[in-house]
C-alpha cells in the first residue's frame, strides 16, 4: 500500500506512539510505503520513498494513493515550493507550504493529490533540476538562516543538521539519505579542507569517531550548519568554531562533495 502527505508536516516517530521521539518529518507531497500496521490500529510503520527512512505515522494522517497515481507521479516533472513559505488553498482553508514541499502534477497553477482534485498553490513554484553550482547550494542553505534546530525537523519550523542538508540538497535535485552518518556515504571524498569548495558537505565525529553532525562548506574557513538555530561559523581543520564562546563546537571528520562525483 502507498501513501502521500496531504499535510504540510507529519511526525515520524521511532515507535508506535505519541510519546516516542520524532526522528524525521514527511512534507506535503512526500510519498511512502506502508509497512505494518500497530496492534492497537492507531498507527502504520511507512517507508519513505526518496530516503528508505522507516517510521512510525498517525494513521489518522495517512492518505492513500493508486499505483497508477504513483507511475503519474513518476512520469511528470516535479516542482517545489522554491519560497519560505507558500500556500495551498484545501476547501476554505489555506495550508502553509514550506520551502522543499512537492507539488504533485503541478500545472503552474494547481496540483494534485489523486489525479482528479485540482489544489490551488499560491507561491514561487520551480521545477526541480540537478545544480552543479556550489555557490547556488549555499545561498539555498542560507534561505534557513536563524530557523530554530529541531531533531527530526526538516522545515522552517524546526530543523536539525542532516535534515537541513537533505532539503537543501532536495531542492537542487540530489536525494540524499537521511542521517549525518548515512549522508557520510554519499559522493566523493575530498581530502583536504583546503581543495573544499562552496557546497561540499563536512562531517564532524564524535570521541568515538561516531558521525554525529553535518553541515554545507560557504568555502574553506565558513560553514553553515544546524546548532542551536541554523547558523554560519568559522572552521579549520580541526573543527567548527563556535562564533559566541570562541571554542571548538564540533571535531572536524570528513568532507564529500555532492555535485563533485
Amino acid at each position: 500500500m502507498l501513501g502521500i502527505c496531504a499535510y504540510n508536516l507529519v511526525a515520524v516517530r521511532a515507535n508506535d506512539s505519541d510519546k516516542s521521539e520524532m526522528v524525521t518529518q514527511l512534507l506535503f507531497g512526500d510519498v511512502y510505503a506502508v509497512k505494518e500496521e500497530s496492534e492497537n490500529g492507531k498507527w502504520i510503520q511507512i517507508e519513505i520513498a526518496d530516503d528508505g527512512y522507516c517510521g512510525w505515522i498517525d494513521k489518522k494522517l495517512h492518505s492513500p494513493i493508486e499505483e497508477a497515481y504513483c507511475a503519474q507521479l513518476q512520469k511528470s516533472e516535479q516542482y517545489y515550493c522554491a519560497e519560505v513559505v507558500g500556500f495551498l488553498k484545501i476547501g476554505e482553508a489555506n495550508q502553509p507550504l514550506f520551502f522543499g514541499s512537492y507539488l504533485p502534477l503541478f500545472d503552474q497553477k494547481n496540483c494534485s493529490l489523486n489525479a482528479q482534485e485540482a489544489i490551488p498553490f499560491f507561491g514561487k513554484a520551480e521545477k526541480i533540476s540537478k545544480c552543479t553550482s556550489g555557490d547556488e547550494i549555499v545561498q539555498r542553505a542560507k534561505l534557513y538562516l536563524s530557523t530554530p534546530y529541531l531533531w527530526g525537523g526538516k522545515s522552517h519550523a524546526g530543523i536539525d543538521c542532516s535534515g537541513l542538508v537533505q532539503m537543501v540538497f532536495r531542492s537542487c535535485g540530489y536525494k540524499l539519505k537521511r542521517d549525518a552518518y548515512q549522508q557520510a556515504t554519499m559522493g566523493t571524498a575530498v581530502n583536504s579542507l583546503s581543495e573544499a569548495r562552496s557546497g561540499d558537505l563536512a562531517f564532524f565525529s564524535n570521541d568515538t569517531g561516531k558521525i554525529i553532525h553535518v553541515g554545507i562548506l560557504i568555502n574553506s574557513k565558513e560553514i553553515i550548519h544546524a546548532h542551536g538555530k541554523v547558523r554560519t561559523d568559522k572552521i579549520d581543520k580541526k573543527g567548527i568554531i563556535n562564533g559566541d564562546s570562541g571554542l571548538y563546537s564540533h571535531q572536524l571528520s570528513s568532507i564529500i562533495s555532492v555535485i563533485r562525483t
